[in-house]
């Protein structure tokens, strides 16, 4: 009576085109989320690029000037010392902005930075050891 070829590397061979599979899914998983954060990311940084050159260009130059103006105006008695000290506090508050706005434009640019070097890192696997 003959005996079956039994082919005991059969399984093995299984496991690892099996272990490729998941190996793969991981890869395109954790591209997936890399092009999510980068978009996130990208869109992030724009929106702060923007909201410093507003402010370096419109905003902080038209406070300056008026705050000029106001105090000269109060110097030459054309302005109460109330609408001084309010010019002064609206100026100091868009100089606040604008540097809340440079440290979103550098946390978004490190954030980039973080991607661009391999930020994301692949989620351990549940269905594993």
């Amino acid at each position: 009576m003959p005996l079956p070829i039994i082919d005991r590397s059969k399984g093995k061979k299984q496991e690892a085109q099996a272990n490729v599979r998941i190996a793969e899914a991981d890869q395109a998983a954790v591209e997936q989320r890399l092009l999510r954060a980068w978009g996130t990311a990208s869109t992030r940084f724009r929106t702060a690029v923007e909201q410093v050159t507003n402010y370096r260009e419109r905003i902080l130059p038209k406070a300056n000037e008026a705050l000029r103006l106001v105090q000269s105006g109060f110097e030459q008695g054309k302005f109460g010392f109330i609408d001084l000290l309010d010019t002064q506090r609206t100026t100091a508050e868009a100089r606040l902005a604008y540097q809340q706005k440079l440290l979103e434009l550098n946390v978004a640019q490190a954030e980039l930075e973080s991607l661009a070097a391999g930020g994301i890192q692949p989620q351990p696997n549940k269905s594993q050891p």
